[in-house]
């Protein structure tokens, strides 16, 4: 039986935290959102259960993927703000979203025009493939996991306790069974299941562009592929082209077909591809089609209802000698025949004149370019404030950081002292953090450092102190 911590509705924790509402409970955790008492604010918070922290070696594994998620942290994700311990018991909290559901937005009796879908569409999965480079993946997404706030797209769902999928045989059968139905964003050691995770995004844009599942449309889909080969080739010709749902537009089928197919059968093969065929509707282009391979062993491809016949392409053609005997020639009177100047060989020529002179000019301007030497970037810091209280904003100007080279620079802002410190930082680790805001929210004598970073080296570190009373 899962040990958890009794967190009921409007306690208080720490005479800090009222608790507004309970999220979930599961076996690793509790989630609630709370209200900061003290800075008028609300948090989603994150308290271990206890039979999480009498595992001790693995709760340590789980706490370093919280604090190595802290550190991968996008604007597409919460900021964190606290950790923090009730009755002995850890607790942390990142900042509550105060924004709606996707799967809100896509039932509410106004359709979302297709134009602002396909623009979600290209966030969602730009943002998506940001995040695998970081490590961070998904199992499965929901539209409940997604919110958009004041305009901007969300990841309100994150989970933690996917970071420790690798530890399963360790758990229990309802915590294994906890792993397999939970969806959200984790942070993930393991190798990413890229068909998987293509199959599901196929199924959310489904569902947003035809309001219900796509399993059932699947399998009428491939029944009626199955009846279309036992008819004669004729009788196909004159069948309409096969659709997964004619109620959806063409372009958008063939990005969904693609998704939860495999590469090796004609799917995409990583989500860049993706992305690139969202940004071709976008472009008012069509995607490339999705040609869908038969077998390993050349059995007819089938291609896509969108690419007319006319249009594929492999056809053989046979000789017109067929396997009849070749008829005898005659014999061969050989001429001495004077030649004209070779076209092909003239072509050849003036190709390879060309190569010279690209690889002359390369030579001379762009590999320079390539082998001069970098030069680190040099930051620098100012503000007028160096003494402030508790829950008060004060601005951080890293802007006259420079770049030998010119380079665009971020800005990594970090608290160095004291070590039980607390602060949110308004931007951070991004171009866009030159200026900064930072909220105190404990008192004590503050040590804040800069580096910034032109894209191949950090700059050396440089300090300011502010007192927090």
């Amino acid at each position: 039986m899962v040990m958890k911590l009794a967190l009921e509705k409007n306690s208080v924790l720490n005479e800090k935290y009222r608790v507004v509402e309970i999220i979930e409970q599961n076996p690793f955790y509790t989630t609630a959102t709370v209200e900061h008492l003290l800075l008028n604010r609300y948090e989603i918070l994150y308290l271990i259960s206890k039979n999480l922290l009498e595992k001790k070696d693995i709760y340590e594994v789980f706490l370093r993927g919280v604090q190595k998620f802290v550190s991968l942290i996008s604007n597409s994700i919460p900021d964190f703000l606290s950790f923090g311990e009730y009755n002995e018991i850890p607790f942390f909290t990142h900042k509550y979203i105060a924004g709606k559901p996707i799967q809100e937005l896509l039932t509410q009796e106004t359709k979302i025009p297709r134009e602002e879908l396909l623009s979600f569409f290209i966030e969602l999965v730009s943002n998506l493939i940001f995040f695998q480079q970081n490590l961070i993946n998904w199992e499965y997404l929901t539209y409940n996991d997604v919110c958009f706030s004041k305009g901007n797209l969300f990841f309100s769902h994150i989970n933690f306790a996917r970071y420790l999928i690798n530890y399963r045989s360790q758990f229990n059968e309802e915590e294994n069974n906890w792993f397999d139905k939970s969806p959200g964003l984790s942070l993930q050691e393991y190798d990413f299941d890229l068909a998987k995770n293509l199959f599901h995004l196929g199924e959310l844009f489904y569902e947003a562009l035809a309001g219900k599942g796509l399993v059932p449309a699947i399998n009428k889909y491939k029944k009626s592929k199955e009846e279309r080969e036992k008819l004669k080739k004729k009788k196909r010709d004159l069948l309409s082209p096969l659709r997964l749902n004619e109620n959806i537009p063409e372009t958008f089928e063939i990005i969904i077909l693609k998704a939860i197919h495999p590469g090796s059968s004609g799917g995409y093969n990583n989500l860049n591809e993706l992305l690139e065929d969202l940004l071709r509707i976008e472009q008012g282009k069509s995607p490339k089609p999705f040609l869908e391979i038969a077998g390993a062993e050349g059995e007819s491809a089938l291609i896509s209802a969108s690419t007319p016949s006319d249009q594929q392409e492999g056809y053989t053609i046979a000789s017109i000698w067929g396997t009849q005997p070749v008829p005898e020639q005659e014999p061969v009177i050989r001429v001495r025949v004077r030649r004209g100047i070779s076209f092909k060989k003239m072509l050849g020529i003036f190709l390879i004149l060309c190569v010279v002179i690209i690889l002359t000019y390369a030579g001379k301007y762009y590999i320079p370019l390539l082998l001069k030497k970098n030069h680190p970037p040099v930051a620098l810091i100012s503000t007028n404030i160096t003494s402030c209280q508790t829950g008060e904003e004060v601005l951080l100007d890293g802007t006259k950081s420079n770049d030998p080279e010119n380079d665009l620079l971020d800005f990594y802002w970090e608290i160095v002292s004291p070590e039980t410190g607390q602060v949110i930082f308004s931007k951070n680790r991004t171009p866009e953090a030159g200026r900064t805001k930072v909220t105190f929210l404990t008192t004590g004598k503050y040590r804040i450092s800069l580096k910034v970073f032109d894209g191949k080296e950090f700059s050396q570190t440089i300090y300011i102190n502010v007192d927090v009373n």
